[in-house]
């Protein structure tokens, strides 16, 4: 009797046991079907978007970004993934999670140049992502104010010629102070001439230089300058286009002629005068010029009605290619 009643005993002690554990079960592991939705379903910009800043500083706003799930409730405790896009900026931390609204937020610091910068945060292990946007602005001290003329304005040349000086402007600031590699545009916008370069760098004075040819029309012309990426800091030179003479004048002087370079239009004569104390002569390398005496006193004139251009040496103290030799363009 005594074994039997220690069996019963130890069979309704089991029996409780079993019962009391599917009790707990059932009351603290609701079914799936009942308990919340953690399962990420979207991430979007919380907060902290489109900011502004100078280049290379750390946006004033933390970037926030929202994880919910499918019903659009705030999840916590999801990490969320960032990465720099556009701007080459660096963030604060590679990873972060989200709090109890849901928010995953870090730091930013853009990129040390001007332009847009992007940075992407997505929740890690999935494909869901969103993108923040930020604008790096050049210290207000480098932004260009101002652009002046400071040589080669007003200049004149004969159709088709190079203006004796540069073109020449200075960039400053607000505050007056010359800007030191800051690119400048030029370009034509009356009369058909050319400018050796279209870009331009500022140097440490904040100066930038162009040549000019003047175009084939007699009349003025106009170049304009710009400073690039600010379109309202501008200014503009001009320069006129004028007829070749009818007339030219060279001297000959010892071992040199004065001028060596003379344009002068179809039809026009030009007239050398001797005026050193040695013997010189104007030979021509093209068959068909008169050439002058050897002397050391006199004049001598020849008239051009043919367009080109025409090489002439002193047979004495020059060749066709070096020493005393000039050129006559005939336009």
């Amino acid at each position: 009797m005594p074994r039997n009643h220690t069996a019963l005993g130890l069979a309704g002690l089991s029996a409780l046991v079993l019962a009391a554990c599917s009790s707990s079960d059932s009351g603290t592991n609701p079914p799936p079907d009942g308990g919340p939705d953690t399962t990420p379903s979207a991430i979007s910009v919380g907060s902290g978007n489109n900011q502004t800043a100078e280049a290379g500083s750390e946006l004033p706003e933390q970037l926030a970004a929202l994880v919910t799930n499918s019903a659009g409730s705030a999840l916590s405790g999801v990490t969320v993934a960032w990465s720099v896009g556009a701007g080459a900026g660096s963030l604060g931390a590679a990873t972060s999670s989200t709090n109890a609204q849901g928010l995953a937020t870090n730091t930013y610091t853009l990129g040390s140049e001007v332009g847009a910068n992007q940075v992407r945060a997505a929740v890690q292990g999935t494909n869901l992502s969103t993108t923040f946007s930020a604008t790096a602005t050049a210290p207000p001290d480098t932004v260009a104010a101002t652009i002046a003329i400071t040589g080669g304005n007003g200049q004149s040349a004969i159709v088709g010629e190079n203006l004796e000086d540069p073109l020449t402007v200075v960039v400053e600031n607000a505050d007056g102070e010359p800007l030191a590699a800051k690119a400048v545009g030029w370009s034509v916008t009356e009369g058909d001439g050319t400018l050796l370069q279209a870009e331009g760098v500022t140097n440490l004075g904040g100066v930038a230089s162009n040549f000019y040819t003047v175009g084939s029309s007699v009349g003025a012309e106009s170049i304009e300058v710009v400073v690039t990426g600010n379109p309202d800091v501008t200014t503009v030179f001009t320069a006129n286009a004028t007829a070749p003479p009818a007339t030219a004048e060279v001297s000959v002087q010892d071992n040199f002629f004065d001028e060596d370079n003379v344009v002068i239009a179809a039809g026009g004569t030009v007239t050398w005068t001797w005026a050193g104390s040695n013997q010189h002569n104007v030979t021509w390398v093209s068959d068909g010029l008169p050439d002058s005496p050897t002397q050391v006193a006199g004049t001598h004139s020849v008239t051009f009605n043919t367009p080109g251009t025409y090489v002439y040496y002193c047979s004495i103290h020059g060749s066709s290619t070096s020493g005393m030799r000039g050129t006559i363009v005939v336009k």
